[in-house]
């Protein structure tokens, strides 16, 4: 079946719920798009079930979901664990709640027991709910943090930057850290030619030179490029490695419970104000939190490598 096909399937089935439908009527007229939503099928890797939010055979919806959580049932089904079950963990993401109740229900329908937190959890939390509990298996419904991932599927990163300023950086997540550390590194100067400029496509490597600004940077290249350092976590990276996870869905759990109060309280301006300032400053703390997860796993990924590599 082609993409196009495909899409009409989507389109006119039953099957498919009418907010699924009215997505995909509004791209009827945009052919590129109506090819990468159903060019291929998400793919299930190392890293999980990934992809984009929307309609569609390659997004994440409770379709994908629904089916990569039948192709899981089908194995445990094959090993007789049914009666073992399944946790399954979420964190505050758009859809991740959804997603985890969808995975739930399609493991209930096949006779399999299913533990669902009823509330966001870290990570570790899940990986203790499957050994306490015995589970044959486990599910957790999170954000990708993956940079090679996130440089394949976002074009436009917008990142709050000291006293709530807003700025945009044009490209993947590898063109918007290599901005930054250019703009905020050591001897770096500013990005582009001046305030409100975009970053080029090129990617600039300090010294502006034409050959620079022709070649960009390979995921290899990133990967290899400090090879010949000793690299090593400080006392403090090191300790707070061990913990970010942690420090970040705490931070999670704070926003969503802010948010909660935000409608509990939206008729007191006062209390709504207060509220609301919390949250802003527990944001910021997650934004910088997340910047802090993104350079100590890169560092860790370099550190096993070089250590593999000798």
């Amino acid at each position: 079946m082609s993409y196009m096909e495909t899409y009409k399937e989507w389109c006119t089935n039953p099957y498919f719920d009418e907010n699924t439908k009215a997505e995909l009527a509004a791209i009827k007229d945009n052919a590129a798009e109506i090819e990468d939503r159903f060019y291929r099928q998400l793919e299930f890797g190392t890293g999980g079930l990934r992809g984009v939010i929307g309609a569609g055979t390659n997004r994440m919806n409770i379709y994908t979901v629904r089916q990569a959580t039948q192709g899981l049932a089908n194995y445990i089904l094959s090993q007789n664990g049914q009666e073992k079950g399944v946790a399954i963990a979420h964190d505050s993401r758009i859809m991740s709640t959804e997603f985890a109740d969808e995975a739930a229900l399609c493991l209930n329908a096949n006779g399999i027991k299913a533990y669902v937190f009823d509330s966001l959890r870290p990570t570790p939390e899940l990986s203790f709910a499957v050994r306490e509990l015995g589970c044959i298996s486990g599910i957790v419904i999170t954000v990708s943090h993956d940079r090679y991932f996130l440089d394949d599927v976002v074009d436009r990163i917008f990142a709050f930057e000291g006293n709530g300023k807003l700025t945009q950086y044009e490209g993947g997540y590898t063109d918007y850290a290599e901005a930054k550390a250019r703009k905020y590194g050591a001897g770096s100067s500013e990005i582009g030619a001046g305030a409100g400029s975009s970053l080029s496509d090129k990617a600039a490597s300090g010294n502006n030179s034409t050959e620079d600004e022709e070649k960009k940077p390979t995921r290899k290249d990133w990967k290899q490029g400090q090879k010949s350092e000793k690299l090593k976590f400080t006392y403090k990276e090191e300790r707070e490695y061990a913990v970010i996870d942690e420090d970040i869905a705490r931070l999670e759990e704070k926003i969503a419970r802010l948010e909660n109060d935000m409608m509990a309280n939206a008729t007191n301006s006062v209390k709504l104000r207060e509220i609301m300032a919390d949250k802003e400053a527990a944001e910021k703390q997650l934004e910088e939190k997340m910047d802090r997860w993104v350079y100590l796993n890169d560092l860790a990924e370099r550190i096993e490598a070089q250590k593999n590599n000798g």
